[in-house]
């Protein structure tokens, strides 16, 4: 059993330290190539099983383990901005309580998210903004849970680099 454990490990170890390190324009066109045979990998909420989900380091960590694509989920703030959240509540997530609506921005930045198990950590709430910064180049987007704010990713999406 023990040999069995390591040599999957291994497996793993080899097989993370092999990903690819593409930029997302290559990506992009493998996306859209109906005759590729190849399998995009796709991080749900980043890297959350070692980083809070929807959060900086668990895009960082998806990143650095090479995947094509971050799933992530949009709610907003009392105040207008868009953060990365999947659920309706903070509850679950981070160490607030209730909708984010029913807070601004600045009182978000006061709550830390939550790790797979429950327990706080260092990390606070991602806007989006940031999000597609950080992801600018090195990896696609995918937007799950965003449907009600489509126009203003839309108008986003057309904004003007600094």
């Amino acid at each position: 059993m023990f040999r069995l454990s390591v040599f999957l490990f291994s497996i793993c170890l080899t097989f993370i330290a092999q990903a690819q390190h593409r930029p997302a324009q290559a990506i992009i066109r493998e996306f859209n190539n109906p005759d590729s045979k190849e399998v995009l990998v796709v991080a749900h909420r980043g890297d959350w099983r070692y980083a809070p989900e929807n959060s900086v380091l668990s895009l960082q960590h998806a990143i650095e383990l090479g995947v094509d694509v971050v799933e992530i989920d949009l709610k907003k703030s009392k105040d207008g901005v868009l953060i990365l959240l999947h659920d309706e509540k903070l509850d679950r997530t981070t160490t607030g309580h209730g909708k984010p609506s029913d807070y601004t921005w600045e009182e978000l930045q006061k709550f830390t998210l939550k790790n797979e198990h429950g327990g706080p950590t260092r990390q606070k709430i991602m806007t989006f903004e940031d999000c597609m910064q950080r992801a600018k180049g090195k990896v696609m987007i995918n937007i799950d849970k965003g449907y009600d704010y489509y126009q203003e990713l839309m108008r986003f999406s057309k904004k003007p680099e600094p």
